[in-house]
């Protein structure tokens, strides 16, 4: 079975279309919600939603049968939210000259509404595999809450007038 050889998660990142090494920009390692003072009348509310790009490498193993295809997934899990996000899924393959594959997921949109662990998991299996299968990379990064002062607190209980990105 291939095994894992990185996940990062980060807020870009770049490809050299000539060597194919790849570059990550603003690796996040901790993500900060910050309360927005209540917007005035005549002013729209804001809300600053994270776009991320969620890089994933695996290597082929020597074992490995060089014509498998495997099934990925990517799912992102919330604070505070028990089900999955599905971002991405698809399927892979190792070229015969590549003994790795990387499989880049660019995701925009994220809104954080509470604190806790924010957890980033890409998945494999063969194709057509049972559930049990799937091996599992995974990236956490903390989310705190920054209330509009700028000192860390604890995440507020939620309430009609106060919003938090």
């Amino acid at each position: 079975m291939p095994k894992p050889v990185y996940i990062l998660f980060s807020e870009s990142g770049s490809e050299d279309k000539a060597t194919g090494l790849v570059s990550h920009f603003k690796v996040l390692e901790q993500i900060e919600c910050r309360e927005l003072p209540k917007p005035q009348e005549d002013h729209p509310g804001l809300i600053s939603l994270l776009s991320c790009q969620i890089v994933a490498v695996w290597a082929k193993a020597d074992e490995d049968d060089p014509e498998e295809q495997y099934e990925f997934q990517v799912l992102l899990y919330l604070p505070s939210q028990p089900e999955a996000i599905l971002a991405a899924s698809g399927t892979l393959a190792f070229e015969a000259t590549k003994p790795r594959n990387r499989t880049t997921v660019n995701v925009i949109g994220i809104s954080f509404r509470d604190a806790g662990v924010f957890r980033v998991e890409h998945r494999i299996r063969p194709h057509g595999g049972e559930d049990r299968s799937w091996l599992v990379q995974t990236y956490e990064v903390p989310v705190t809450h920054v209330g509009l002062q700028g000192a860390e607190q604890p995440a507020p209980t939620p309430s009609p007038d106060s919003s938090t990105v």
